[in-house]
């Protein structure tokens, strides 16, 4: 249906375009769930403890439980006044039900902390810890 508005034409075809491409990219990120293990609370495949070693942040899981285990942690870790500014700033990545932590932090104290707050919240096993100490 063609238009005579260009930029009308131009927007439409940018939105399906986009429209498209999260389509291919959602069908390409299934998979089955009898090929892989499942979380207990959610249902969900969960990652395999040799991929969460190389998470990134971008790999930030997009699930409505992922995104809230990971407000849920940040939360707790801003919420700890006493945390210096390293550790308010870690990488908290949940994919599947599995939080990695990343990232730099002042001392051994504070390593542990995040990581009690981080299994409190997500559940024994569910986490991995990948801070560094890195002192003043």
């Amino acid at each position: 249906m063609p238009t005579k508005n260009p930029l009308l034409s131009t927007l439409l075809s940018v939105v399906i375009a986009l429209s498209v491409q999260s389509i291919v990219l959602a069908e390409g990120n299934q998979q089955h769930p009898t090929s892989a293990a499942t979380t207990p609370s959610t249902g969900t495949p969960a990652a395999p403890k040799n991929e969460t070693k190389n998470i990134t942040a971008d790999q930030q899981g997009d699930s409505r439980s992922d995104i809230e285990t990971t407000r849920k942690i940040r939360r707790a870790v801003v919420m700890k006044k006493s945390l210096s500014g390293y550790a308010h700033n870690v990488k908290i990545i949940t994919l599947n039900g599995h939080v990695t932590l990343k990232g730099a932090v002042r001392s051994e104290a504070e390593r542990n902390v995040i990581n009690d707050k981080a299994v409190r919240i997500a559940g024994s096993g569910n986490v991995t810890n990948e801070l560094e100490v890195v002192p003043k």
